[in-house]
């Protein structure tokens, strides 16, 4: 998408999420699903941050036509700001698509992408929502789900002036302690190593999916699977092997 930067094109995306308002615009993640630009069609799929500025609300599994234009990030200006370039790229979004004149094509009731993975983001962000008051909770929903949408800037400055950053990207640590904490609790009722590596692979995976895969994410659970391969099939741990990585 990249190359078609502040043209006039026309997009096929499928809408991930409910969107977020902010204000006279809403933004939403969505997957492309096709280009058109100039007569020729182009079939690109890749995940893009869709602001709509027509008044029009969409939600998650509509399949939208709009056209508008293509732009990239800013990156911070100055020291301290948050970089939003940075952050969009952890999540695999390196584009941002502006329309002020777009249409459903139909809904998607049935996509299980939509089903599995949106429909329990909701259900947890519900959950949060009704139990913690909306700035310990916004905190919440960015360390477990990896978005930090809801914290407000003033928050997001504080955390990167004090080095806390961090605990805001769903980054190999979070990865690492669920599979801690699963494996535990699956020692606890004597699972077997072929069942315990299979359920525990299963619900990392079923997360890693679930919050958007971020990069560092999947490189921690590429690693965790390697390693719960090896305990079934009674590999021994190397160093060097581990540190190659």
């Amino acid at each position: 998408l990249t190359e078609f930067e502040n043209e006039n094109i026309e997009i096929e995306m499928l809408i991930l999420d409910d969107g977020v308002n902010k204000g006279n615009y809403i933004v939403y993640n969505a997957q492309m699903k096709g280009l058109l630009h100039e007569g020729k069609l182009y079939n690109y799929k890749e995940k893009i941050l869709f602001k709509n500025y027509a008044d029009i609300l969409y939600k998650a599994g509509d399949v939208v036509r709009a056209r508008g234009q293509a732009i990239g990030f800013i990156s911070k200006r100055n020291f301290g700001d948050q970089d939003y370039s940075l952050y969009n790229r952890s999540l695999g979004i390196y584009n941002q698509f502006v329309s002020r004149n777009n249409e459903l094509v139909r809904e998607t009731k049935n996509n299980l992408k939509i089903v599995l993975l949106h429909g329990m983001r909701k259900r947890l962000e519900t959950v949060i929502n009704t139990a913690l008051p909306p700035e310990e909770g916004a905190f919440l929903k960015a360390v477990i789900l990896g978005d930090k949408q809801w914290i407000d800037d003033e928050n997001l400055i504080n955390f990167q002036k004090t080095g806390l950053s961090h605990l805001l990207s769903v980054s190999g640590l979070h990865v690492a302690f669920i599979a801690y904490m699963l494996n535990k609790i699956l020692s606890l009722i004597k699972a077997n190593k072929k069942v315990s590596g299979l359920v525990c692979g299963f619900i990392l995976i079923y997360y890693v999916l679930l919050i958007g895969s971020p990069p560092p994410a999947v490189r921690a659970l590429i690693m965790m699977l390697v390693l719960t391969l090896g305990k079934i099939f009674n590999k021994e741990y190397d160093l060097i092997s581990s540190v190659s990585f």
